[in-house]
């Protein structure tokens, strides 16, 4: 054991240390930081994209376009009739003669097609933490159509500052039943976290709520279908939500307006109503 983060009188931080600090807190993934322009793009002409200032993280290692700056990345030329989807990525080298690494932006061509291009793939998914010679990783989708450049898009979410507070993406009040459904003011994958949702209880399926609130987290990577519950402490209200979470949207069924006994116990669905949902 050896302190890091300490004035031993010599220099001794390695980026391997610096990196797995990185990686325990934010993850191994690929990350864009929350500062400057947050790696904006432009398509600053056919054969020319921009990345405005910014920084993040790849496999717990900083990179980052130096503030009131942009790099250029350049597109090589499209094809009439034809589509293609191209990736940037974020490439670290590690030249063992030296032991130097360095980090700069990286293009992949993809295979044209008239109606379904092919996205090229990435097989340099070396490990940072052994120094392997290379790793690369998407960061960006380039989409073109014909001579034209239609798009540029990440593919790697934006990481949330740790200070953060959660923020209301709906507010309402919703049974969701069949063929029902709200819209949430982002979406699931800008979300670090996930969603929470609230739920309180009604006196009848028509009532507004009344109050006695419930709280269900849904993590961001999560899709589709989700049972939630919710009931008085004396079981005067026993409910049920079967509910389908979508990128940004919540959709209900008709199972979630009915009430009845089964095997002894009685519910009514209707009861149990979502008055917001939080996200992180």
């Amino acid at each position: 054991m050896e302190i890091v983060t300490g004035r031993t009188g010599s220099p001794h931080i390695t980026s391997v240390q610096d990196r797995a600090l990185n990686q325990g807190i934010a993850g191994k993934g690929v990350y864009i930081l929350n500062t400057g322009q947050n790696l904006k793009t432009e398509i600053a002409s056919n054969n020319e994209i921009h990345i405005n200032d910014g920084a993040l993280l790849f496999q717990g290692c900083e990179f980052a376009v130096a503030p009131s700056t942009y790099d250029t990345i350049t597109v090589p030329n499209g094809s009439q009739g034809m589509q293609r989807k191209d990736l940037i990525t974020i490439k670290y080298t590690y030249d063992g003669s030296s032991q130097t690494e360095k980090g700069e932006w990286g293009y992949l061509q993809g295979t044209p097609d008239a109606n379904a291009p092919v996205v090229p793939s990435i097989s340099s998914d070396g490990d940072l933490q052994k120094l392997d010679p290379v790793a690369e990783a998407a960061v960006f989708v380039v989409t073109l159509n014909g001579v034209n450049i239609i798009s540029v898009e990440p593919v790697v979410s934006i990481l949330a500052p740790l200070s953060t507070s959660w923020k209301t993406l709906w507010s309402g009040a919703a049974r969701l039943g069949a063929n029902t459904s709200i819209n949430l003011s982002e979406s699931l994958s800008n979300l670090q976290l996930g969603i929470v949702l609230e739920w309180q209880l009604a006196g009848n399926i028509s009532d507004p709520p009344y109050g006695d609130s419930s709280f269900d987290f849904i993590p961001a990577f999560h899709r589709g279908l989700t049972v939630c519950a919710s009931g008085t402490v004396a079981f005067g209200t026993n409910a049920r939500k079967r509910i389908i979470i979508n990128d940004q949207s919540i959709s209900g069924e008709q199972y979630n307006t009915a009430y009845g006994d089964n095997g002894g116990i009685s519910y009514s669905n209707g009861n149990m109503v979502l008055v917001a949902v939080y996200g992180r």
